[in-house]
């Protein structure tokens, strides 16, 4: 009988301890994806991390975060081993096993070019016969071919970094580098790249904060998201963006 009391004690004690870790510790994923976020010097950096970071510090939350290729980011997520991703674009699939935050910024997805060529987007059609690079599996892909779905009329080169197409644009082995047009800034400062610029928009995109669904977590998920409504309201996340020249979603 005391043995049996003992285990019931013991598993009590497991779960009220795994429930006050669950209300106080998020454990966030992301990748290397300038500027949004990456590592400096070891630790996560960039706007995500520093909103990150200013949020957990008022709720009194505990929000280590790594940095991680993509795949294996969204993997720890799926598998319980973190609470949060960023940053995140919204797709319907995401939806069916992420809780979304509201918008953290704005930003636009779009087509680079060589400025020797002269190609330019502004419809559908400029994309005929061309090869375009993307960085993929993604949610940049995900946008990328659905519209190639709509005519089928160009090939996707897709490569899992950010920046093998830009590589690539200036000696012609792609036509158009189809990317977040913050990120395709920031990777050709970076690698010096030259005679490569912004060809034309495709849409307009938000980036926020995805989170686990699992019950146990959503206490320190609604905390979390509490303190960012207060500090969006405050002005505060703007505050963070601007020192990166990012936009503030509305």
């Amino acid at each position: 009988m005391r043995y049996f009391a003992g285990v019931f004690w013991g598993l009590l004690f497991l779960l009220t301890a795994r429930s006050a870790v669950a209300e106080d510790v998020l454990r966030f994923a992301s990748q290397d994806f300038p500027p949004f976020s990456y590592a400096e010097n070891g630790t996560a950096a960039g706007p995500f991390a520093d909103i990150v970071n200013m949020v957990c510090a008022e709720a009194g939350l505990t929000c280590p975060i790594a940095i991680l290729p993509w795949g294996r980011a969204l993997e720890r997520v799926r598998n319980g081993n973190a609470e949060g991703l960023f940053p995140l674009g919204w797709n319907d699939e995401r939806a069916t096993w992420l809780r979304p935050s509201p918008p953290v910024l704005t930003t636009e997805y779009g087509f680079f070019a060589t400025v020797d060529s002269g190609k330019k987007y502004e419809k559908p059609g400029d994309l005929q016969g061309k090869r375009v690079g993307v960085y993929g599996p993604s949610n940049t892909s995900h946008a990328l071919h659905q519209l190639w779905k709509q005519r089928r009329s160009f090939t996707i080169d897709m490569r899992p970094d950010s920046e093998s197409g830009f590589f690539k644009l200036p000696r012609n082995r792609v036509d158009f580098v189809f990317s977040n047009r913050d990120v395709g800034d920031a990777v050709i400062r970076k690698n010096n790249i030259t005679g490569v610029v912004y060809a034309g928009n495709y849409t307009v995109l938000n980036y926020l904060f995805g989170f686990s669904l699992a019950p146990e977590v959503q206490p320190a998920v609604d905390r979390f998201l509490e303190t960012l409504a207060r500090m969006k309201e405050r002005g505060d996340v703007a505050s963070v963006l601007g020192r990166y020249r990012l936009t503030s979603a509305h």
